[in-house]
């Protein structure tokens, strides 16, 4: 399942639609390459896919928490009842 990123119009609409002061939860369903994929001539040193989602992590969690936010739950995907029969997750992250 490739990853969904929404459309500039989408995030647009859904700012519009969604009212200021109601918590958003954001869903991340997470599956860890053996190997980072970075672009080429990237500076970022080869790793797992697993340790590129943590750097990226240090990152993204200090942004979420300068607004308010924090993780409300992060556990190992351990088996799906509703998913494509091929489809698996190593890591289950809510983020408020």
């Amino acid at each position: 399942m490739p990853s969904l990123n929404p459309s500039r119009e989408q995030m647009r609409a859904f700012a519009e639609a969604m009212p200021a002061d109601t918590p958003i939860v954001m869903l991340n369903l997470l599956r860890f390459s053996p190997q980072a994929n970075y672009p080429s001539g990237s500076d970022e040193t080869p790793c797992s896919g697993r340790e590129a989602y943590a750097r990226y992590s240090r990152t993204a969690l200090a942004k979420v928490r300068g607004v308010g936010g924090e993780v409300q739950w992060l556990g190992t995907a351990h088996v799906a009842v509703i998913a494509p029969n091929d489809e698996h997750w190593d890591q289950v992250l809510l983020v408020r």
